[in-house]
């Protein structure tokens, strides 16, 4: 006689609900089922926490994105290139690279005598 061990899970405290659950389930020989179904909802919810992180990943990565090509937008406007200028910006790039990288290799070899 099952039935009497069983009662209105509706009108029980949440410790109750869960025994008379667990005795469904011992009942019905679930409990194999039950873990897997467990597993499958833990399974989904760290999937949907991790679906939410990402989209918020994407939207501060389009805003990040979009800031920066405004900057560039900006900086770009702001500098009044002329047509054929581009040969000299580059020559100019070119110039103060090399500058840097003299720079550098006199500081190591100063270093390399002050020892």
């Amino acid at each position: 006689m099952v039935g009497g061990y069983f009662t209105d899970l509706t009108s029980i405290n949440r410790a109750e609900y869960d025994r008379q659950l667990d005795l469904l389930d011992a009942f019905g020989k679930l409990e194999g089922d039950v873990t897997r179904s467990n597993r499958c909802f833990a399974s989904v919810t760290a999937l949907g926490i991790r679906r939410t992180a990402l989209v918020v990943d994407e939207k501060n990565l389009r805003a990040t994105t979009r800031l920066a090509f405004d900057f560039r937008s900006v900086k770009i406007t702001a500098a009044r290139l002329q047509a054929g200028e581009e040969g000299q910006v580059e020559q100019e790039h070119h110039r103060a690279s090399n500058a840097s990288e003299v720079l550098q290799l006199s500081q190591a070899a100063l270093d390399l005598l002050s020892e």
